[in-house]
């Protein structure tokens, strides 16, 4: 079942900004998705970019996501670090025992 989080950034600068998250390594983890992926920060302003997570196996997942500002893509802005790990689904309950009342036949 994936697992949602809310992440905001925001641009206390006095300049808008544009901003983009590394498509290719974010689809290469499979397991992590990000929306948007993109986009402008005017001054002053804040943004919310989701973050999903939905493992495939049992295990624990790692990626470092690039941000990149102003187009500039020979150099990250920020690294942004995602971790998860993945469990088979199980249920437990408080008590061993489940006790139902009583009801006639048929019912």
């Amino acid at each position: 079942m994936p697992f949602h989080m809310d992440v905001t950034i925001s641009n206390p600068d006095m300049t808008a900004i544009t901003w983009a998250i590394d498509r290719d390594l974010l689809e290469k983890s499979k397991v992590f998705q990000m929306n948007p992926i993109e986009g402008k920060l005017d001054p002053g302003a804040s943004s919310s970019i989701r973050v999903t997570f939905n493992p495939l196996e049992p295990l624990e997942y790692h990626a470092r996501i690039p941000v990149y500002v102003d187009g500039d893509r020979s150099k990250a802005y920020l690294m942004i670090e995602l971790k998860g790990e993945g469990q088979e689904a199980k249920i437990y309950f408080d008590r061993r025992e489940i006790i139902l009342p009583s009801v006639p036949l048929g019912f």
